[in-house]
């Protein structure tokens, strides 16, 4: 009988998700556009990192910087390391870190600062105060000129469009009353008040788009 070896059960934790995998290259595409590809202490921040799909496909496309992914379930860990392990047989370069934990319900208090914040999908699945707590954790752990890049489905102006997206939102409020797309206006006057500026919306796929922010204090 052959044994079932650790890195077997490690690999087997791994979750795919389709979302992911439909708009991981798509958000490359911007994300190129905005980080640099050549500097060994940049590091990059993953809140709410889920299965691990985007932080490790990020990182084999740049190799030369450093990425940091996070989440608080356990499943999720679980399969950010499978994720990574499976990255790590064939890249050339270890620059995907271990997973840690980063509660935004209780954010703690960063003890060395990053480049850049990341995180897909959050804003509609959590309260506002949650959202705000993001950007509060933003402000703390980002150095100057530090990017905070959210990307999504949003309302604009108080409006949700298209249909596709007013009934996603009320999908999500059914499931949670606090829960639903975020507008780009209130996510803009909040960056304000915890000095992050709003410096580009890049529209996506799936009706979603990218918000890129930059602390300019």
């Amino acid at each position: 009988m052959i044994g079932t070896s650790d890195e077997d059960v490690q690999l087997a934790n791994k979750l795919v998700d389709p979302a992911a995998e439909n708009n991981k290259q798509p958000i490359l595409n911007v994300l190129t556009q905005i980080l640099p590809d050549d500097n060994p202490s940049y590091m990059v921040l993953e809140l709410a990192s889920g299965t691990g799909q985007h932080i490790t496909y990020f990182a084999e496309h740049f190799p030369l910087i450093q990425f940091q992914p996070s989440d608080i379930e356990p499943q999720y860990l679980q399969s950010i390391r499978a994720h990574i392990r499976e990255y790590e047989i064939n890249a050339f370069t270890q620059n995907c870190l271990q997973p840690i934990t980063i509660d935004l319900r209780a954010p703690p208090t960063p003890h060395k600062q990053v480049d850049c914040v990341y995180t897909a999908n959050l804003t509609q699945i959590v309260p506002l105060e949650i959202t705000r707590n993001l950007f509060s954790f933003a402000e703390k752990i980002l150095r100057k000129n530090g990017f905070l890049i959210i990307y999504g489905p949003f309302a604009k102006d108080g409006h949700i469009t298209p249909e596709s997206n007013r009934k996603f939102n009320e999908y999500l409020q059914k499931h949670d009353e606090r829960w639903g797309l975020k507008d780009i206006n209130e996510l803009t006057s909040l960056a304000t008040k915890h000095q992050l500026q709003l410096r580009q919306i890049f529209d996506m796929p799936a009706n979603n788009k990218i918000l890129w922010f930059i602390k300019i204090d």
